[in-house]
């Protein structure tokens, strides 16, 4: 759903197909690896349209599965017209780890961030259930989620966000020969530390085509 104010923006002559995650319904399990995202995703594409030109866009950690896509597609001798990488940084420039992806305070925190009342020290004083309780209460009065979202989409959620973090600790992406846009955040913690010297987010020594650095007046999130 993050996607969704972007597709209205665009309009009607702008069709926009969403790729959600698997393991977020019932029997689906979810993938633990940048490239096994990639290939499910183009099964799905090519299915539905199965000659380019392909515009691809993913927002932060989508960003790393699009450009695998890409890659991928480029290989089979598809066009990719477009590659848009909504600030997403390369692996190499967040020295990810993958056991940090399995701390569910974090992660609540960060699947949650649109409300401000949440407290990681206050959280962490809750065992596991009465956390996420807490944390489905709290964003249901915030109407972050439906009224019928329980804790079983809650986990599942979570299970998945961690199977993506997993996925891009340790995804190395290549070096991809074509053109990239970086929408790049210039405000908020990550624009600040992360190799403030880098407009690129870590991309430019991977993209043989043309990079074109775009910086937005925003956060992350936003």
């Amino acid at each position: 759903m993050c996607y969704a104010d972007l597709a209205v923006a665009l309009g009607i002559d702008h069709p926009v197909y969403a790729l959600q995650a698997p393991g977020l319904t019932d029997g689906a399990r979810a993938l633990h690896t940048v490239e096994a995202m990639a290939r499910t995703y183009l099964d799905v594409i090519l299915a539905h349209q199965p000659k380019g030109p392909y515009m691809l866009a993913g927002w932060s950690s989508g960003g790393l599965i699009a450009y695998q896509m890409a890659k991928e597609l480029k290989s089979r001798g598809l066009e990719v017209a477009l590659l848009a990488l909504l600030d997403t940084y390369a692996p190499s420039a967040l020295s990810l780890s993958p056991s940090a992806t399995h701390d569910d305070v974090q992660n609540l925190l960060n699947l949650f961030n649109g409300h401000p009342a949440l407290c990681e020290a206050d959280l962490r004083e809750l065992d596991a259930t009465a956390r996420l309780s807490f944390v489905l209460d709290m964003a249901k009065q915030a109407n972050l989620v439906p009224a019928d979202y329980d804790s079983v989409d809650a986990r599942r959620q979570l299970d998945v966000f961690a199977a993506m973090s997993d996925a891009a600790a340790v995804y190395r992406p290549g070096r991809y020969d074509g053109k990239v846009l970086l929408f790049s955040a210039r405000q908020g913690t990550a624009a600040a530390v992360l190799h403030p010297h880098d407009a690129s987010h870590g991309w430019q020594p991977l993209v043989d085509g043309q990079l074109v650095v775009l910086p937005m007046p925003s956060d992350h999130i936003g």
